[in-house]
């Protein structure tokens, strides 16, 4: 008789895998409060209020986030991730 291993465990295993991957490759989001508040340093950030990801800066002068697209509206975001590494530095 051939040792079969357990289908379940295999796939527990195999998604275990696949989540640290997407975590490497996606950190997860962090709360607002934990962000890098440096004037044109670009962050992708979660606006609940603005339908989701903007891109954004924090503008020490007006002690908010603004979108970088449009650089007079002021953004509320509840959670920031870093931007992918540019294509050409990559």
């Amino acid at each position: 008789m051939r040792f079969m291993p357990d289908r379940d465990a295999a796939r527990g295993r195999a998604q275990g895998y696949v989540n640290e991957a997407q975590e490497l490759a996606f950190p997860p989001a962090q709360q607002i409060a934990a962000a890098p508040k440096e004037s044109q340093r670009a962050l992708l950030l979660y606006c609940p209020e603005q339908s989701g990801w903007q891109i954004g800066t924090w503008i020490e002068e007006r002690g908010c986030w603004v979108s970088t697209a449009v650089p007079e509206m002021r953004l509320e975001p509840t959670h920031w991730m870093e931007g992918p590494p540019d294509p050409n530095e990559a």
